[in-house]
């Protein structure tokens, strides 16, 4: 075992796996912490808490087995847990909390995940019957990966309203 990987349940987790709930945890902290009075922020941070669950239970408690050993109940539900409607529902809140430029990329980032999502769907049959799936894995892969840029982008949207409400409330004091 290396410094990048850890064994679980006989299954590796990268690195990069098991970075990923206590760090949308601390976004969601981070976004309820920076709600202040907008009515849609608390509700996204709630959104983002309950995907950061979602992640841990579907790595710790439900990791994938490798292609080719029989499929167990683990496997069964970690395709379901890997669903995570938080997901979508942080991102549509992120939409209605930030108008602008932000919605617009928003949607485009929906736009783009779910068709992703969809091309993906095509690959179950083969998944079960332990056929090959070329490009599922970098089907997957650019989904999380624009989601993992979206959620960057929200907390910069985050960071420069909680700077512009600061000078605005330091100009008030003046």
């Amino acid at each position: 075992m290396t410094t990048a990987t850890a064994r679980h349940h006989g299954i590796e987790l990268s690195a990069e796996e098991q970075r990923a709930s206590p760090r949308r945890a601390l976004l969601a902290i981070g976004i309820w912490m920076s709600a202040d009075g907008q009515r849609w922020l608390r509700p996204l941070a709630v959104m983002m808490a309950l995907n950061a669950i979602d992640a841990l239970v579907l790595w710790n408690v439900f990791p994938m087995h490798m292609r080719g050993v029989q499929p167990t109940f683990t496997d069964t539900m970690h395709g379901v847990l890997a669903i995570d409607p938080f997901v979508l529902a942080a991102v549509v809140l992120g939409a209605v909390a930030f108008p602008g430029r932000f919605r617009v990329y928003t949607v485009g980032t929906l736009v783009f995940t779910t068709a992703l999502a969809i091309c993906a769907f095509r690959f179950v049959p083969a998944f079960i019957a332990n056929q090959p799936t070329p490009w599922m894995g970098a089907t997957e892969r650019a989904g999380q990966y624009a989601t993992n840029v979206w959620y960057a982008a929200l907390a910069t949207v985050l960071l420069r309203s909680a700077g512009g409400e600061r000078a605005t409330r330091a100009g008030a004091r003046r």
